[in-house]
């Protein structure tokens, strides 16, 4: 396990979904703080999206308090431009509330039960859980604020026999979400759902990073924008934590890709099934556009940043980033195609030969002159 020398996350999961695995597996090592739920015996499904929400609140209180309520950008930006007393745009909270409530009504109660668990008003914590979509409705001048994409980077790879399928993934995020993320289990599922783990930015619903189910079915996620959002489409924690559910590759795809209403905004998406070593890759927009690649047996690595690559999006939101990112993976694939997965793909994620923006960004990263986000974990799967 060189590799793990390499890098230096928060956290390594290596995720081994074989016949045995259980989707509440505790994984990874003992500083990733983790935390499980099951519903008290005898409670009603119909109950149990609020209740877990609300014990998810009460044992994270105080970090999901100090990640919401010390974010000048919700607090300063977000919040008097959406939701106060004559607000310019409470409009499009209103509607985002309302459609994400009517697709998705257990999830907000699962959102609200977090929000009373923690002793946080629900629309920070709404504005938390759509941050990213609620930039694409701020008044002007504000809306030259929208936050670049340049957030996690994936890799994904076949073998040539098709045997082996592997995925590795750097979740990345600000400084703010340092020490604020957990990985949730529910070993018995959720209202009737299947039982799940994911990786959790605290104070928002499972999940905006990773996350898998008893059907060892996986999905990583990276933030992409598109020129334009739908003020009455969903969020895209929310359509995560619907993907926790789904019961095949092509139920997932269905869940992301879904029209009247869709996305807000846009996501980029890795799905996996580790019951046929399927493996695809979906990119989102508002206004029901997708696109999805298979990875192919044999083929050579691919890796995504927070840029549209097979969906043609005219006039998309990038970064430098990302864009570095981009250039350096394509070099490091270039000179040394994967042969290895684990080995091969880890020394791709944990690169940091771009000083200005590496692929892999720790304390290291930042004294050599890092100007992006962080690494808080990778997972190899």
């Amino acid at each position: 396990m060189l590799m793990l020398c390499k890098l230096r996350p928060s956290f390594v999961l290596l995720l081994l979904l074989g016949p045995g695995a259980s989707a509440g597996a505790d994984l990874g090592p003992n500083t990733l703080t983790r935390w499980s739920w099951s519903p008290p015996a005898g409670m009603a499904p119909a109950h149990q999206s609020y209740a877990f929400g609300r014990a998810m609140g009460a044992q994270f209180a105080g970090s999901i308090r100090a990640r919401i309520m010390s974010n000048a950008f919700i607090t300063e930006t977000l919040a008097p431009a959406f939701t106060a007393v004559g607000a310019p745009r409470r409009d499009v909270y209103a509607s985002l509330l309302a459609a994400n409530n009517a697709t998705y009504p257990a999830y907000t109660r699962e959102l609200a039960g977090i929000a009373d668990g923690a002793g946080v008003a629900f629309p920070y914590v709404f504005l938390s859980q759509l941050m990213e979509e609620f930039t694409f409705f701020l008044p002007t001048p504000g809306r030259a604020s929208l936050k670049e994409p340049e957030h996690c980077s994936d890799l994904s790879w076949i073998t040539a026999d098709g045997k082996h399928t592997y995925l590795a993934h750097n979740e990345d995020s600000g400084a703010g979400d340092l020490n604020h993320t957990a990985l949730i289990s529910a070993p018995m599922g959720v209202a009737g759902g299947p039982a799940f783990t994911a990786f959790t930015y605290l104070g928002n619903t499972p999940t905006g990073a990773f996350g898998w189910n008893a059907q060892r079915l996986l999905f990583t996620m990276n933030y992409v924008a598109p020129e334009q959002a739908d003020p009455n489409g969903l969020g895209r924690v929310f359509m995560a934590r619907d993907l926790l559910e789904m019961t095949s590759l092509q139920d997932g795809l269905e869940r992301i890709t879904r029209t009247s209403p869709g996305i807000s905004a846009g996501h980029n998406y890795q799905l996996v099934d580790f019951n046929s070593g399927k493996l695809l890759n979906v990119e989102v927009a508002a206004f029901g556009r997708s696109s999805v690649r298979a990875q192919l047996a044999g083929r050579p690595g691919y890796f995504h940043a927070n840029t549209y690559q097979t969906l043609n999006v005219l006039g998309q939101i990038g970064s430098n980033s990302s864009t570095h990112r981009d250039a350096r993976a394509k070099v490091l694939l270039s000179a040394h195609p994967i042969q290895n997965g684990e080995e091969d793909m880890l020394a791709v994620l944990g690169d940091q030969g771009d000083r200005a923006y590496p692929i892999y960004h720790d304390n290291l990263s930042h004294e050599m002159g890092d100007q992006s986000a962080w690494t808080l974990g990778s997972i190899f799967a």
